[in-house]
């Protein structure tokens, strides 16, 4: 998912802490993701929670 489908998702009102929070979680571990061309993009590995 892009930054800006999981900000509205997850009700997040700035895409800036939408993107800080998901890359917590990539350092984290938790979730994988990759910087395009455009922006970052973010996923969870399947069984992932």
């Amino acid at each position: 998912m892009g930054v800006e489908s999981i900000r509205v998702a997850c009700k997040i009102g700035n895409w800036n802490t939408a993107l800080k929070h998901c890359l917590e979680l990539l350092i984290q571990g938790k979730i994988q993701g990759q910087k395009t061309s455009k922006s970052w993009i973010f996923w969870a590995e399947n069984g992932g929670q």
